[in-house]
């Protein structure tokens, strides 16, 4: 196999634009979720709007080692993400997140 020419890095410039539009995009797929997601190596913050009439017991939230799951009891999950070990009957329903 002959050896091909490695394609340059992008320049200071061109790494600042594609950086504005992956961050627009990100933005803008974050703004048609039901919640906000923001993580950094140390936190994860998951931000949801829950209407003044529900209280705490009214909530469906469950954090194990694997999975995450909030949402209203008796209603389908705002968020639901599995990784790894998860129930297979379960996988379906949920959307995986990475960051």
């Amino acid at each position: 196999m002959a050896d091909q020419p490695r394609p340059s890095s992008p320049t200071p410039e061109e790494r600042e634009k594609l950086d504005k539009e992956a961050k627009q995009k990100e933005q803008e797929e974050q703004s048609k979720l039901p919640y906000k997601w923001s993580q950094t190596i140390a936190d994860l913050d998951i931000t949801v709007a829950v209407p003044g009439n529900l209280k705490g017991r009214d909530l469906d939230v469950k954090i194990t080692r694997n999975s995450l799951k909030a949402g209203v009891k008796g209603q389908e999950p705002i968020i639901e993400v599995c990784r790894n070990k998860c129930n297979p009957m379960m996988r379906s329903h949920y959307t995986e997140q990475t960051y």
